[in-house]
């Protein structure tokens, strides 16, 4: 059986409308005051957003998209103008999974510092 390029691209977007509508309940849980805040339209708008980033840096898993969603609704949606981040996320050597995972280990030391400078100051 051929499928047309048409049908193709509709199989696509559709996959496309069902990821996103689970990011979209995903938020909804993980994240209940970002979606209060956000709505559910503009939510939708910056898990695009989101997700057309984490392809340019060469996360295109689901798995890992929605890893960048949280990291991005946790520190905002230009996490990347971060230059230490940035290296990161443009690493080609790096996989999916370990820009993540640096990405989350340089933000939880970055927390611990700016918690020291709270209590020392």
């Amino acid at each position: 059986m051929d499928i047309s390029k048409e049908q193709r691209e509709s199989l696509d977007s559709e996959k496309a409308k069902q990821f996103e509508n689970r990011l979209v309940e995903h938020v909804r849980h993980v994240f209940p005051a970002e979606y209060a805040d956000l709505g559910e339209e503009q939510l939708r708008e910056e898990i695009q957003y989101g997700i057309d980033w984490a392809k340019r840096y060469g996360i295109i898993l689901e798995r890992y998209i929605a890893e960048y969603i949280d990291l991005q609704l946790t520190y905002g949606r230009d996490l990347d103008l971060d230059p230490e981040w940035v290296a990161v996320l443009e690493d080609s050597s790096l996989s999916e999974q370990e820009k993540l995972t640096q990405i989350r280990a340089k933000a939880g030391k970055r927390e611990l510092a700016d918690r020291g400078k709270q209590t020392s100051g």
